[in-house]
């Protein structure tokens, strides 16, 4: 398949992702509005909803509770049951129980997990709230902009720089310069900062239309800005069977 192919299915799959991804506050009582923190993925396993985000991202937030958009004019704190991270320093990753459905997003099954796959066939997509797209807000209302970017895995040489574990671990290639948006246009992304959280996608060139949830961001390559690391959604399979 051409990569402008690959674009079309890209901007096609951008609209359908960003209904489970939430951008996650914390309130600044001084300032009198919330201020973004990161994104988290919005998941469901059989009748039970978890809000997944990572772990640093949960670590600026609580013990407050975190604040998301509830409606087009309504900003609300987040209810959960419980607050559970990954006794694992390496995974960076945290989950909270909620009970109550979140209005404007919907859960993604844990049907649509799947195991991270770094062959070429493959590619991945990277959704998320990039902090620096994030307009200056107010009580009830954010102005932030939902990004998606296409990508290919990177090569087995990055996990031996970046010191990756990668049976927990996994690395996708990243450049700013000359990618293609939604709208099809070449465009400079924006620094990744504020997408920590957020899912990564991968799809295969024969069967486009399956789409699974791999891996969750948590940092980037900020000496080189070359890669994105994200936790393999396997390895917090625990979370989801509480």
């Amino acid at each position: 398949m051409e990569w402008d192919e690959f674009v079309r299915i890209f901007s096609a799959k951008t609209v359908s992702l960003q209904k489970h991804l939430i951008p996650l506050y914390r309130m600044n009582y001084a300032a009198k509005r919330p201020e973004f923190v990161g994104t988290s993925v919005y998941c469901l396993y059989g009748k039970i909803r978890f809000v997944l985000t990572a772990r640093h991202v949960f670590k600026q937030i609580i013990p407050d509770r975190p604040w998301f958009q509830y409606s087009e004019n309504e900003m609300r704190e987040l209810q959960f049951e419980k607050y559970i991270i990954a006794n694992d320093n390496d995974l960076d990753v945290g989950v909270v129980v909620i009970e109550n459905d979140i209005p404007l997003f919907n859960p993604i099954s844990y049907t649509y997990f799947g195991t991270f796959q770094d062959s070429k066939e493959y590619q991945h997509l990277l959704v998320g709230y990039p902090g620096s797209s994030t307009k200056r807000s107010t009580r009830h209302n954010q102005r932030i902009k939902f990004q998606a970017y296409l990508t290919t895995a990177a090569s087995n040489e990055e996990y031996n720089r970046l010191k990756v574990d990668r049976t927990k671990k996994l690395i996708v290639s990243f450049k700013k310069e000359k990618v293609y948006n939604e709208e099809h246009n070449l465009i400079t992304f924006p620094n990744p900062n504020g997408m920590s959280g957020g899912a990564v996608f991968q799809f295969n060139e024969n069967n486009h239309n399956q789409m699974y949830l791999v891996g969750v961001m948590t940092d980037w390559d900020v000496n080189r800005k070359n890669a994105i690391i994200a936790t393999r959604i396997e390895c917090i399979d625990e979370f989801f069977r509480i």
